[in-house]
């Protein structure tokens, strides 16, 4: 919010040297590398609502993936590099969908007429985890890259949220509430 808007940067491994990569009146913000660090997904309000792009790792070449009249947000890509799971209002409630990396084919991954957001793909292309409130709280669940097989990962009261996958797949970290403060815990995911 350097400029009095979110923008997406970028910046040396030192941690200097920032760019502004979208520089604009717009909010940006949510950058999701691709697999092979050629683009950016990213969300956008600067046609009026919130919708997914895609740019270059330069900045260069900004295209709107998902131009709907709908919300649209949070990207993430997939391992392989061919998909983008996000998050939607197109379905009624905020959903998760997949769509192909040039924003075709998109398809409807959850379906419970809640809030499910912040997905997070298995390293193996194959799971998705991400929190949603479907029984009331926000807890972290798993549906299969197919949109079948959706799960509880586990029960404990509070908030769980922003799951994120160990590189080897073989734990989930996520945040919770569930002892009165936020900290860090991680669980399988099997």
């Amino acid at each position: 919010d350097r400029d009095g808007d979110y923008e997406v940067y970028v910046m040396d491994s030192t941690g200097l040297n920032h760019r502004d990569l979208t520089s604009n009146s717009a909010r940006d913000g949510s950058p999701a590398w691709s697999p092979d660090g050629a683009l950016i997904a990213f969300d956008s309000d600067r046609d009026g609502n919130d919708e997914v792009y895609l740019m270059n790792a330069d900045g260069t070449g900004a295209t709107n993936l998902s131009s709907r009249s709908g919300r649209d947000f949070s990207p993430e890509w997939s391992p392989d590099g061919e998909n983008v799971v996000f998050t939607t209002d197109r379905f009624g409630a905020l959903e998760l969908a997949v769509m192909d990396a040039d924003g075709t084919n998109v398809r409807q991954l959850t379906a419970n007429g809640v809030t499910s957001s912040k997905a997070t793909w298995s390293p193996d292309d194959q799971t998705i985890a991400f929190e949603s409130n479907a029984d009331g709280d926000f807890d972290i669940y798993t549906i299969g890259a197919d949109g079948t097989g959706m799960a509880k990962l586990l029960d404990l009261p509070g908030d769980q949220r922003d799951p994120t996958w160990a590189h080897n797949g073989a734990a989930i970290a996520f945040q919770s509430s569930h002892q009165g403060n936020l900290e860090l815990y991680m669980v399988k995911p099997d």
